[in-house]
């Protein structure tokens, strides 16, 4: 049987698409993806990627034979930033690692945090929306929401942290990220430890984050923090040097603060946008006086809602492998040492495994529908033996965080601030998502007066 050719996007001489890439990476990727076939190539400078995007290819490469697909070039990149964490680790190490942090996220732990995050949800939504101010509330809804995320990320992980030294990692992982970014957006890269300004400058950010993450867990030791995460990751089996903790912590922290921020933005984002479905979620939270666990994975509309804005805003919208040798699929040959991409926003857009792909539909989750048989194009947290580990945790979360903000106010896009996206490591709102929150006390005003 004769190989199968791959085509490739058209691109420069040279730089090939890397510059469509920087500008648009979405849908650079979105349309090789519908153009040219469920495995196409893309030129970035000299490297040749092949994006993959079906269901079963994909899962040939996440599940089925991870012995023949390892660690991209990319994460060596993301370590410079996360450490030697489960993200950027493979074989025993990260194994190891992986068992050490699975029993934190079992259900019995879920549910001990929820009071916590319940409290903390209170405290955050009540600065956006004070009690007694009527007014409406313009604000930045992702720079919220990265706010809330933080706060909880911090409280739940690491148990308190100090205002200034809140401040001080929000500052330093924003700044460190956009480093990181710049390199994968690179064609060539200077050594990272070449004294340039940019790479001075990350690797003081770099300090102040190992230097705030090592801090709170010698006060964890110290017994001068409450029940946290960083607990159940130390009384794991694992290693335990202290090294090893903080990649681990690091790791927790940087992918779950990020993703849940940029998660509950687009759900707001495409709630204001139906108002139909909006108020569905509304009336069924309003039917819960608290969310316990159970209750949380019980809501029909609130997490059909999530599972849509998931679908087409996935936090974490590509992620690579190389392969270790000379493989084929399904006809198709990849040659040892190709860059191999899958993209969940690809994959959970493609016209052949959902019907309008492009259409925010909640419906298609609910029951009767066919959706939940195609659970394999749907990998908004991975699949295989590397599924995010803090996949309940986040989807604990939403809800956690609509109920809360649901019960003070809704939100409203502000129409005079156009939403435009860009594709770094999560898929984010270019200078922000501006709108408004309307408190109930003013939608009761406003009843009032229009009857």
């Amino acid at each position: 049987m004769s190989a199968k050719p791959i085509q490739t996007v058209k691109g420069w001489p040279v730089l090939g698409s890397i510059m469509h890439y920087k500008r648009d990476a979405l849908s650079l990727f979105l349309n090789a993806a519908r153009d040219l076939g469920d495995v196409s190539a893309i030129m970035m400078g000299p490297t040749r990627v092949v994006l993959v995007n079906s269901p079963q290819h994909v899962a040939e490469i996440l599940q089925d034979r991870t012995d023949a697909f390892g660690r991209s070039p990319s994460y060596r990149e993301l370590e410079l930033l996360l450490g030697a964490g489960m993200l950027t680790t493979e074989g025993a190490q990260w194994k190891a690692q992986r068992a050490q942090a699975q029993p934190a996220f079992q259900k019995k732990q879920l549910t001990s945090m929820i009071p916590t995050i319940r409290e903390k949800i209170d405290q955050v939504v009540g600065e956006w929306m004070p009690a007694g101010q009527t007014g409406l509330r313009r604000r930045d809804l992702f720079a919220d929401m990265l706010d809330m995320s933080m706060r909880i990320t911090l409280r739940t992980l690491f148990g308190q942290v100090h205002e200034l030294a809140h401040r001080k990692m929000i500052t330093a992982l924003e700044d460190g990220s956009r480093y990181v970014i710049q390199r994968l957006e690179g064609i060539v890269n200077l050594p990272p430890h070449w004294p340039t300004p940019s790479a001075k400058e990350f690797w003081k950010n770099r300090a102040v984050l190992d230097a705030s993450v090592l801090d709170i867990i010698r006060q964890y030791q110290r017994g001068t923090q409450p029940p946290n995460l960083l607990g159940m990751v130390l009384e794991g089996d694992g290693p335990q040097d202290e090294e090893n903790i903080k990649n681990q912590l690091l790791t927790l922290f940087i992918t779950s603060y990020e993703t849940v921020a940029t998660g509950m933005t687009w759900v707001f984002h495409f709630l204001s946008q139906h108002p139909r479905w909006y108020q569905a979620v509304v009336e069924e939270l309003e039917r819960y006086d608290e969310l316990g666990y159970d209750d949380i994975f019980s809501l029909t509309t609130t997490n059909a809602v999530i599972h849509e804005s998931l679908r087409l805003m996935p936090p974490i919208w590509s992620f690579s492998r190389t392969a270790k040798r000379d493989v084929t699929i399904d006809g198709y040959p990849i040659a040892a040492g190709t860059m191999v991409v899958v993209s969940p926003y690809c994959l959970q857009r493609h016209p052949s495994h959902w019907d309008d792909p492009d259409t925010f539909n909640p419906a298609r989750w609910t029951a009767g529908s066919s959706t939940s048989k195609r659970v394999s194009a749907f990998l908004p947290f991975g699949t295989g033996p590397r599924i995010c580990v803090g996949m309940n945790y986040a989807m604990m979360l939403l809800p956690l965080i609509l109920k809360g903000a649901c019960r003070r106010g809704t939100f409203s896009l502000d129409s005079a601030h156009p939403v435009r996206i860009k594709a770094g490591v999560t898929i984010r709102p270019v200078g922000g998502l501006m709108g408004h929150w309307t408190s109930h006390e003013r939608l009761l005003e406003q009843k009032g007066i229009a009857t």
